[in-house]
């Protein structure tokens, strides 16, 4: 008799450690949801910062040299330019565009569709202007080349 005893103890102690292994696993797994939230919440902010960081470089060059935002200026607007100066802008306008394209693939890859589809809408004001519109046309293939079809697709698809 005293075996059976044992032997129902035991099983109903092993029964209580189970259900204790799994009250535990459903408390791990609750914080390590809290803590993929809090994550996902700083990747958030940090793509955004480091990408606007982009934007920021070339608007803090523009504001500094006044020679490079006439540069910009005329650029922009499709006038000649001086080989020399075709070439700042040039670099500028790839600048400027490479920060939609990277800022696009982090909102993406964070699914923030509505941000992505700003950034979609933003890009293509931006390269409204005729010179604009030629460096957008210079780097198409580029950002093909580096899987950025969605964001051309987008930009280019209303």
């Amino acid at each position: 008799m005293k075996r059976i005893d044992l032997g129902q103890t035991i099983a109903i102690l092993a029964n209580v450690g189970v259900i204790a292994g799994i009250v535990f696993l459903a408390l791990e797994l609750r914080q390590n949801q809290a803590s993929l939230d809090e994550a996902n919440a700083l990747n958030r902010a940090d793509s955004a910062t480091e990408a606007l960081q982009y934007f920021n470089e070339v608007r803090t060059l523009l504001a500094q040299d006044e020679k490079l935002s006439a540069i910009w200026l005329s650029g922009k607007a499709g006038n000649d330019l001086t080989s020399v100066d075709r070439e700042r802008f040039a670099n500028l306008c790839t600048m400027e565009l490479w920060a939609f394209v990277t800022l696009h693939q982090r909102y993406d890859a964070l699914g923030q569709t509505l941000e992505a589809k700003g950034i979609v809408d933003d890009a293509r004001k931006n390269i409204e202007p005729p010179g604009m519109l030629e460096c957008w046309e210079d780097n198409r293939e580029v950002f093909l080349g580096n899987g950025h079809a969605a964001f051309v697709a987008a930009v280019e698809h209303e």
